[in-house]
């Protein structure tokens, strides 16, 4: 049994975005809503992923900054540094990735990272 109050939709599609789409389960109507978070991505109705790559290459920044100890460390290698800037840094920025449409200032901004 599905609980209606909490389920949304959101057309993603350029065809759907300009319709109200009206979708009922049971006697219920789902809310239609412009953006939603899932599986801790945000997608919106228009597509556009540029505040979401601000918002992940923030985050890896930050994280960037508390490791800034481990970085200035001697006698850790340049190699154990570049996997450690992969494992905690890269995964966490990159993360949902697979579904951003980028644009050439999200690809500038990613390369830049």
């Amino acid at each position: 049994m599905y609980d209606t109050s909490l389920t949304t939709i959101n057309p993603t599609s350029i065809h759907a975005k300009n319709y109200a789409l009206e979708i009922e389960v049971g006697a219920n109507r789902l809310a239609q809503v412009n953006s939603l978070v899932y599986l801790g991505y945000r997608v919106t109705k228009d597509v556009n992923c540029a505040n979401e790559v601000k918002s992940r290459l923030t985050i890896g920044m930050a994280i960037m900054v508390k490791l800034a100890k481990v970085w200035k460390h001697k006698s850790i290698s340049n190699s154990t540094k570049l996997r450690l800037n992969g494992a905690l840094v890269w995964s966490v920025a990159t993360w949902g990735c697979e579904a951003w449409t980028l644009k050439i200032q999200e690809e500038t901004r990613i390369q830049a990272f």
